[in-house]
C-alpha cells in the first residue's frame, strides 16, 4: 500500500507532463488544420518546446513514490512525442509500441480472437457479436421510449439537441458545427464539434452518449482532480475511455451492427496502412473484399493514414472489450472509471491516493436513461447553451 508521497517530486514530474502533453496536443491539433487545408494526410515536421529527458523523469516518477502510475504515462508520452514528424518505416515500429496492431486478442464471449479476425467476423457474420454482457444493466430501456420511425428521423436542430442534453446532464458546454472533421464528431475541453451533415435522432442519441456521457463527464471530473495526471490521462486511458464511450452506446441502444462494423472497418483501413497499403486501394480493399459503403470506407481509410499513419483505430474494441469485462465482474463502476482520464490498470493506485486527498470521488456522475429520456422522448428543444470559448487545441476526435 502507498504509505508515502513525496508531493514535491509530485508537483515536479506533473507539471513536467503537463508540458509535454501540451506539445503533442499542440501538435496535432496544427496537422489536423494543415491536413484539412490541403486536403492530405501527411505528418509535418517534429516542433517540441525542448529536448526532454525522459530518463530523468522516471527518476523523479520513481521519487514520488508513484512510479508504477506515472512510468507507463512516460513511456506513451516519448512515444507520442517520437511519432511527430516520424517516416513511414520508423513509424510503423513506433506506432506497434504506442498502439498495438491488428494482432493484438480480444475476449469475445468464451473465445479470444485476434482484433483483424473479429474485424473481420463482424462484417461479414450477422451472428457474430462479441459476446452477451453480463451486467443487468447493459442496456437502457431509453431508446425503446422513441418511436421506431422517429429514431430514423432527420433532427431539424443537432446542436440545439444535445446542448439540452447536455445541460440535462450537469454539463455546459458549447455545441458548434466544425467543417474538416474526418470523424462525426469530436470533443474538446469545453465543447462538442459536429461535423457539418444530416443526423439521425439514434445518431444524436449515440453521440450524446458517447462524446457527452464518456469523454466531456470524463473531462469535467478530471478538472476538479488534484491529481494532474488525471487531467493528461493514465497510461492506457486513450483506450479504456473509448471503451467506456462504447459501453455508454450499448447501455443506450445505439452500438448496432451499422456501428460495429463502423468500428470494424477502421480496423482492417489501419491493418492495410501496417501492411504497405496506399489510401485509395485500402479504400477498394474495403469496398471489393469487405462490402463497405464507399463513403465509409473512405473516411475509414483517412482515419488510418492521416498525419502520415495512425494506429489508434485499434482501440475501440480493445478498450470496449477490457472495460465491459470489468464492468461484467464488479471489479469498477462506470462513474468510478468517468472520474477523470483513467484506466482499469490505474485504478487500483487510484484508490489508495483516495483518503491521501490525492484523488476525489467524481463530482458529475449523470444517469444515461434520465438524460436520454428527458433529451429525445418528447419534441421540444431546448434553447442552445451559453457560448463558452474552447479551442481546438484540445481537440480529441473519435
Amino acid at each position: 500500500m502507498t504509505e508515502f508521497v513525496d508531493r514535491r517530486a509530485l508537483e515536479t514530474i506533473e507539471l513536467e507532463l503537463l508540458a509535454i502533453h501540451h506539445d503533442v496536443r499542440m501538435h496535432a491539433s496544427s496537422m489536423a488544420k494543415a491536413n484539412a487545408a490541403t486536403n492530405t494526410n501527411e505528418s509535418i515536421a517534429n516542433r517540441p518546446r525542448s529536448k526532454v529527458d525522459f530518463d530523468s523523469l522516471r527518476r523523479t516518477s520513481e521519487a514520488t513514490g508513484l512510479g508504477e502510475l506515472f512510468s507507463p504515462r512516460i513511456d506513451e508520452l516519448e512515444l507520442d512525442l517520437a511519432l511527430i514528424g516520424s517516416k513511414r518505416s520508423a513509424r510503423a515500429r513506433l506506432l506497434r509500441a504506442r498502439w498495438g496492431d491488428a494482432s493484438a486478442l480480444v475476449a469475445c464471449g468464451v473465445a479470444t480472437l485476434p482484433l483483424a479476425e473479429v474485424a473481420r467476423r463482424l462484417i461479414h457474420e450477422p451472428t457474430f457479436d462479441l459476446g452477451p454482457a453480463r451486467s443487468p444493466r447493459a442496456r437502457s430501456p431509453a431508446i425503446a421510449s422513441v418511436r421506431p420511425a422517429a429514431r430514423d428521423a432527420v433532427d431539424a436542430d443537432p446542436l440545439a439537441r444535445l446542448g439540452r442534453f447536455a445541460m440535462t446532464s450537469g454539463l455546459r458546454i458549447d455545441v458548434r458545427y466544425e467543417p474538416g472533421l474526418v470523424a462525426d464528431a469530436a470533443s474538446g475541453e469545453y465543447a462538442l464539434y459536429l461535423r457539418p451533415k444530416a443526423y439521425r435522432t439514434r445518431d444524436l442519441m449515440r453521440l450524446a452518449a458517447h462524446e457527452i456521457h464518456g469523454h466531456l463527464v470524463a473531462a469535467a471530473n478530471a478538472r476538479e482532480q488534484p491529481l494532474a495526471l488525471l487531467r493528461i490521462g493514465c497510461a492506457s486511458s486513450w483506450q479504456d475511455q473509448e471503451g467506456v464511450a462504447l459501453v455508454l452506446e450499448e447501455r443506450a441502444g445505439t452500438l448496432d451492427r451499422e456501428r460495429l462494423g463502423t468500428l470494424a472497418a477502421r480496423i482492417l483501413a489501419v491493418a492495410a496502412w501496417f501492411d504497405g497499403a496506399s489510401e485509395p486501394d485500402t479504400v477498394l480493399m474495403l469496398v471489393r473484399d469487405h462490402g463497405v459503403l464507399e463513403e465509409k470506407a473512405t473516411t475509414a481509410a483517412r482515419r488510418a493514414f492521416r498525419g502520415g499513419g495512425t494506429a489508434r483505430d485499434l482501440s475501440y474494441l480493445v478498450g470496449y472489450s477490457r472495460v465491459r469485462a470489468a464492468l461484467d465482474d464488479g471489479v469498477t463502476t462506470l462513474d468510478e472509471l468517468r472520474m477523470g482520464r483513467v484506466s482499469t490498470s490505474a485504478l487500483p493506485t487510484l484508490r489508495r491516493l483516495l483518503p491521501m486527498g490525492l484523488v476525489a470521488p467524481p463530482r458529475h456522475r449523470p444517469s444515461l436513461a434520465m438524460s436520454l429520456r428527458d433529451t429525445f422522448s418528447g419534441t421540444s428543444l431546448a434553447t442552445s447553451p451559453p457560448r463558452r470559448a474552447a479551442s481546438l487545441t484540445r481537440l480529441e476526435e473519435t
